[in-house]
């Protein structure tokens, strides 16, 4: 609205729109008198100038006449918005009873008016009843959730595929997290897109810690923590880097009843470069906060594989999730999982897939066998293409015989060109473009011969967002020498063809080596595909078998990871230091400032592995250090003051330098290391992101001999000269095995 009244300040039907969001929706008449120069509503003119002065300035008849005029507007408001208004009308009411002592028509008047207030604010703020047969909540249905209705939203949740840390599973309909863990959280596979309202009715069966509800807000999100700290507070986190404790929307104390029922309800109320958040808990406000999303974010051991999504979680603690329910206000709410995808089979390599059930191709994915051009990545967020340049193709590993559904999300975030499908149709295949001549069209091609700019499936006119999830579906269904090919985008027919199967082609620039296969396409962009899927409707599909791709430890492969085990519950640091101080606290293991201070992790490995250690310097400029054992030999990894490298590697890593690691912000570092005969490699991720790798002859490592631990194929943390908290430490086996020191 900001940006549209710059254009056309006369635009009054702009201006009383923009004062309305800031009296109504945000709450701050102040900040609406700034815009009201122009406007014309007679009432906007009278009262906003007085309520922005707040409650003591107006006189005695004008305090009324506000309090009717407030109450007014929360009669018409947005759901969310009710309550302020309504507090506003009470409280100029109560000011006018206050200092108008005469017992006459205008105290009658008020006090008939604040009964009326007080009696729309207990119905408002009651907790809802529990829905009956007769009231059930609306199940989401494909593609999008539209403003105005309570959807359900825990049919949407598939504990196998969305538990991103813990035990989950269903309890009926809710997923429950069973057994203690550190921050265990699993993922809501929905995306909103503008105001919303949140609601979850859960219980704390055992612990005394966080019970957490994360919260998106576009591209960036917090997290609700109930029970903070073994109950001192409730609040939301981050704000402005400062955790739930400390921060301006502490409340305190924070406790919750093991065994008791509650109801959570949170709604989020996004207006031009602000946001407004209210939390009530049982009916009762709880919290409210106003600003910048800039000032949100989301700690590292609350992160959710795509960030735009909600989640639930605990810490230390275990809990049902009995419902939970969302509300759009405005925009819609995009589901993770396009069309129909529901429940995942788990497919093996070499197997086949059959009619009836969607398959995870994500998953079957080897970088180093599928890739066909451009730079890719496979991270908890799914399939990335990392660079803009053309053509970038990535073959599936999956070849169709018959009629088959595939069904791909994506979020484009650079560049002005397509993400495709391609498609085998029997002995042939067609591209289902999206966003093709510099996101200008969508269509199929080529038919006939005919690209897409030039053949009757053509769309124009619908460019594509930069930085929004989209969810496409593409049916392809054979039929003889006939074929069908309709393409979907967020649930919606978007362009369709049938014919005979020879007129599809592909041109030589969007093949794949093996044509029988899937592929997709992203053509000068970069972009995210955070799930891809597959549905055969008819025959068959063959699951591309590669021993390579299931060998422990390759690069990139089909999951062959064995369980994470968390490895601070190991260290005991009267027996394990090895230089400085060293404590356990609350879970965490807490390193203070010493020159070269480590501490040794008893346990140690033969074989390939991975190492998740989520951390946070709190205090000093060192670096944070990580010792790692590679065979015989190991390596130490460096991160802060120098940016980041391999101490005493023998060969220069590939990568780049971060600048300094800021203090008091959580980083996840995730190092896999790949042990063979005569080649090792050593990949480095920091909060998802490929941060380094080496590769080289395993003699060119080792550890010098300030990192030195007791064990040579131990593990190590190090904090030099700096306070560093570590709050976990995960190690998964590729291959090989791990063994306890003690």
């Amino acid at each position: 609205m900001k940006a549209l009244l710059e254009r056309d300040p006369k635009n009054v039907s702009v201006r009383e729109g923009l004062v309305r969001l800031y009296l109504v929706d945000l709450d701050d008449p102040a900040e609406a008198a700034k815009y009201l120069e122009g406007a014309k509503d007679k009432a906007l003119l009278k009262y906003v100038p007085a309520a922005a002065k707040g409650v003591e300035a107006p006189p005695e008849l004008a305090c009324l006449e506000l309090g009717e005029w407030y109450r007014d507007l929360a009669a018409t408001a947005p759901p969310h918005a009710r309550e302020a208004m309504y507090a506003r009308a009470r409280a100029y009411l109560e000011r006018f009873l206050e200092i108008h002592t005469a017992k006459d028509l205008s105290r009658t008047r008020a006090t008939l008016a604040l009964e009326k207030v007080q009696e729309a604010v207990a119905k408002l703020t009651a907790p809802p009843e529990k829905p009956t047969k007769t009231s059930k909540p609306t199940k989401a249905t494909p593609g999008t959730i539209p403003p105005g209705t309570w959807v359900d939203l825990l049919p949407l949740v598939d504990p196998a595929t969305d538990a991103v840390e813990g035990n989950w599973r269903r309890t009926g309909s809710a997923p429950a997290l069973l057994s203690p863990t550190t921050d265990g959280r699993i993922m809501i596979p929905v995306s909103p897109r503008g105001s919303y309202e949140f609601e979850v009715r859960f219980v704390r069966t055992s612990g005394e810690l966080v019970v957490g509800f994360i919260l998106p807000v576009g591209y960036t999100g917090f997290v609700l923590a109930l029970s903070h700290w073994r109950g001192q507070s409730h609040g939301l986190e981050l704000i402005n880097g400062n955790n739930a404790s400390t921060n301006a929307t502490t409340v305190k104390p924070g406790t919750l009843q093991n065994g008791r029922e509650y109801l959570v309800r949170v709604s989020v109320v996004v207006g031009g470069d602000q946001v407004q958040i209210r939390v009530t808990l049982d009916g009762k406000p709880l919290i409210a906060w106003q600003g910048p999303p800039s000032a949100l974010s989301v700690s590292a051991n609350w992160r959710l594989p795509y960030r735009g999504c909600f989640g639930v979680g605990t810490n230390d603690s275990t809990a049902v999730f009995r419902s939970v329910r969302l509300k759009m206000l405005s925009g819609e709410a995009r589901l993770l999982r396009p069309a129909g995808a529901g429940e995942l089979a788990t497919v093996p390599t070499g197997s086949t897939i059959r009619p009836g059930q969607w398959a995870d191709l994500v998953r079957l994915i080897w970088l180093d066998r599928d890739r066909v051009r451009g730079e890719w990545e496979k991270t908890d967020s799914g399939l990335i293409k990392t660079t803009p340049e053309g053509h970038g193709r990535i073959m599936l590993p999956a070849a169709p015989d018959g009629s088959y559904e595939l069904a791909f999300s994506f979020v484009r975030e650079g560049g002005g060109g397509s993400v495709d499908a391609i498609l085998p149709v029997g002995d042939h295949g067609v591209l289902y473009s999206l966003g093709g001549w510099k996101n200008t069209i969508h269509c199929l091609q080529q038919i006939d011969g005919r690209l897409g700019d030039s053949n009757p499936t053509c769309v124009r006119g619908m460019p594509l967002e930069q930085g929004r999830l989209y969810n496409a579906l593409v049916r392809v269904e054979r039929s003889g020498s006939q074929a069908s090919v309709r393409g979907y985008l967020d649930g919606r027919v978007l362009t369709q063809w049938s014919g005979p199967a020879t007129a599809l082609s592909l041109r030589p620039e969007w093949s794949i080596p093996d044509r029988t296969r899937l592929g997709l396409m992203v053509n000068q962009l970069k972009a995210t595909l955070p799930a891809i899927r597959l549905r055969m409707l008819s025959g068959e599909a063959r699951v591309v078998a590669a021993a390579e791709a299931q060998r422990p430890g390759a690069a990139d492969g089909p999951a062959a990871t064995g369980p994470w085990v968390d490895l601070l519950p190991l260290v005991d640091p009267a027996k394990d230091t090895v230089h400085g101080k060293w404590e356990v606290q609350t879970g965490s293991l807490v390193g203070y400032p010493a020159r070269l201070g480590r501490i040794a992790i008893p346990a140690t490995t033969e074989g390939s592995y991975h190492l998740s250690v989520t951390f946070a310097r709190t205090a000093g400029s060192g670096e944070v250090t990580f010792i790692l054992p590679v065979g015989d030999s190991g390596v130490a990894f460096a991160l802060g003051r120098r940016g980041g490298e391999l101490l005493d590697a023998q060969t220069p890593p590939e990568g780049h330098a971060l600048a300094e690691l800021a203090n008091g912000r959580f980083y996840e570092l995730r190092a896999t290391v790949l042990v063979q005969a005569d080649q090792t490699e050593i990949t480095f991720r920091l909060d998802g992101k490929h941060y380094l790798r080496w590769k080289g002859a395993p003699s060119a490592l080792s550890v010098p001999r300030w990192c030195g631990l007791p064990h040579a194929r131990g593990f190590g943390l190090g904090a030099w000269d700096s306070t560093v908290v570590f709050t976990s430490a995960r190690l998964s086996m590729l291959s090989g095995k791990a063994d306890r020191l003690r």
